[in-house]
């Protein structure tokens, strides 16, 4: 369990991940949950960016798109 997260400004606001949370039926989304959602779904994005850039590469492009994004996300 994470107790702590070093504050950091992030791209996705805070107050769109509660209203994903809020649309996908909770209730209440506590701070410390919308904060960890933040946090989470940020690093996957960068794990599937990276790979997706991979990818980019390997078919010899410097555009990333869709098809890279989906292989990435898999």
């Amino acid at each position: 369990m994470i107790n702590h997260m070093p504050r950091q400004i992030s791209l996705i606001p805070k107050s769109v991940i509660v209203n994903i949370a809020r649309e996908s039926g909770a209730p209440r989304v506590s701070d410390k949950a919308a904060q960890l959602l933040v946090h989470t779904i940020t690093k996957r994005c960068e794990e599937v960016a990276t790979k997706a850039i991979e990818i980019t590469k390997h078919r010899g492009s410097r555009t990333v798109n869709s098809g890279d994004i989906i292989l990435a996300g898999r």
